[in-house]
């Protein structure tokens, strides 16, 4: 289901949402006025591309019958829509002020109202295909395959984490002389 025109403009909009959102982030890294400009550029250009492949993925969802456009009105789906829409203003007015932390902020909210809005017009389907509706239950693994990757994970964790504080604290400076 993921080879045809819907499927690869799915694919390209959420590469262009998450680097809209990664530009937004590394901006907030760059110390340099020069730096920052180039990324600013780069936010920009990931926010039109995302603004204009969401308005496609809509357009061929639409004509496919994958995004159901009734649930356009519900109030779950308005309000999703004002928060992206005062994003964009957020992000701006943060980027003026340079507040950092306030265009993250900004981004990470639509990213996250984008979303919302997506999988509540899908719900119960996560993906709507030509063979029927993809649901979380559908697609998900056998009992035993979750309870294995649970502990699995468990396990990890638990020496993974220490290491990386272990390692943060390290580069540092504060947990000793590297």
């Amino acid at each position: 289901p993921w080879l045809h025109p819907f499927g690869l403009l799915c694919g390209l909009f959420v590469a262009a949402l998450f680097g809209y959102l990664a530009a937004v982030f590394f901006y907030g890294e760059l110390a340099l006025a020069e730096e920052r400009a180039v990324v600013w550029r780069r936010v920009q250009a990931f926010f039109v591309a995302t603004f204009f492949l969401g308005g496609a993925v809509l357009g061929m969802g639409a004509l496919t019958a994958r995004v159901p456009l009734g649930m356009a009105l519900h109030p779950i789906q308005i309000g999703c829509q004002l928060v992206a829409a005062a994003g964009i203003g957020g992000l701006w007015w943060a980027h003026r002020r340079e507040a950092r932390w306030g265009m993250r902020f900004s981004a990470g909210a639509q990213v996250l109202a984008i979303l919302t809005g997506w999988l509540h017009a899908q719900a119960p389907a996560m993906l709507r295909t030509t063979e029927g509706p993809l649901t979380l239950e559908g697609a998900s693994a056998p009992f035993v395959t979750q309870l294995w990757l649970v502990i699995g994970l468990t396990a990890v964790l638990a020496v993974v984490i220490p290491l990386l504080v272990w390692l943060y604290r390290v580069f540092d400076g504060a947990g000793g002389d590297a």
